[in-house]
């Protein structure tokens, strides 16, 4: 019980500092930050796309058929 307690008060510790964080770097930065992550969502996709697609398993599978 204790630890779901402290689980707790550490998320909200940890979201109220990421806000004050946030609001000190002000609007600018957090459009910048935006925009990389959403680069690097769409690249890493792709990444792991082509990796499954080369992966030992997966030519392991398509030598059985």
């Amino acid at each position: 019980m204790f630890r779901r307690v402290a689980d707790a008060l550490d998320y909200i510790v940890t979201l109220v500092r990421l806000r004050i964080l946030d609001a000190l770097a002000g609007p600018e930065q957090r459009k910048q930050d935006r925009e990389q992550v959403k680069g690097r969502s769409r690249k890493s996709r792709r990444e792991e796309l082509i990796a499954a697609e080369f992966s030992p398993a997966d030519r392991f599978a398509r030598d059985l058929h």
